[in-house]
Order: structure tokens, then C-alpha cells, then sequence
């Protein structure tokens, strides 16, 4: 078990280091993860569907996407969501 904490702690220390010194790699692992980054989805902002890409996120922790016309959207924490039925949408594309 200590062995496990020792471990745990090491990775989160090198983790912590990685994050103070190379921002740039630690975005580029959280978009690597980020659900359905780069893949058009439906989505629902303010009672309203739209088809967009998730193309990033800001400095202020906001999603970027933008609309299959084009428009760039940028949402805050809880402002979207992706719609129940995306993928029956998409899967006949």
C-alpha cells in the first residue's frame, strides 16, 4: 500500500512540475481526451440544437467550437450540452 501512495504521489508531483513548466503539452493532453474533440456532434445552447466541432478551449477554461456554417461559439461551464440523440444524428451520415 505505501508503495502504491509513493507512487501516486510521484506522478502527481512530476504531473504538477509538467504543469508549471510546459503549459502548451499539458492542453495538448487535455484536448488529446477531450470528448469528441474535432468530430461534429449536435449540441443545445439556450433551448436551441446546432451541429458544431469542439475546436478548443480558451484561456478562461471556455469551449470553442464552431457551427458547420462556419460561426464560432464560445460557451462557459453548464452553458451547452451535447444533445441525447447525437449519435442516432450522425450515425447515418
Amino acid at each position: 500500500m505505501e508503495s502504491c501512495l509513493k507512487e501516486l504521489q510521484e506522478r502527481i508531483a512530476a504531473r504538477y512540475r509538467m504543469t508549471a513548466e510546459n503549459a502548451d503539452q499539458l492542453n495538448s493532453d487535455y484536448l488529446r481526451h477531450l470528448y469528441r474533440f474535432g468530430r461534429t456532434s449536435r449540441f443545445r445552447a439556450n433551448e436551441t440544437l446546432f451541429d458544431a466541432i469542439i475546436t478548443g478551449v480558451n484561456d478562461y477554461g471556455m469551449l470553442e467550437m464552431t457551427t458547420l456554417c462556419g460561426e464560432q461559439k464560445v460557451f462557459g461551464f453548464k452553458e451547452v450540452n451535447f444533445s441525447a440523440n447525437h449519435q442516432q444524428n450522425h450515425a447515418a451520415l
